[in-house]
């Protein structure tokens, strides 16, 4: 079974910086329709404590910042 990971970054609003904060897991068998909105909707229930956490993002463990 493949899995994917993410990272589960917190954007700063005032200063736009980046800090990671966790990571998320794919445990789905097969794809289905809107895979990542699923997985920041997951992100944001564990990871966010205030409406501030609702600035997050999740990027794929084999990319990098630079890559988007």
């Amino acid at each position: 079974m493949d899995m994917i990971a993410y990272t589960v970054y917190r954007v700063d609003p005032l200063t736009n910086k980046t800090e990671a904060v966790g990571k998320v897991v794919e445990r789905r068998m097969g794809e289905r329709h809107n895979n990542a909105a699923g997985m920041l909707k997951l992100a944001q229930k564990l990871y966010g404590m205030s409406s501030i956490d609702s600035h997050m993002i999740i990027i794929r463990e084999d990319y990098s910042l630079r890559d988007l």
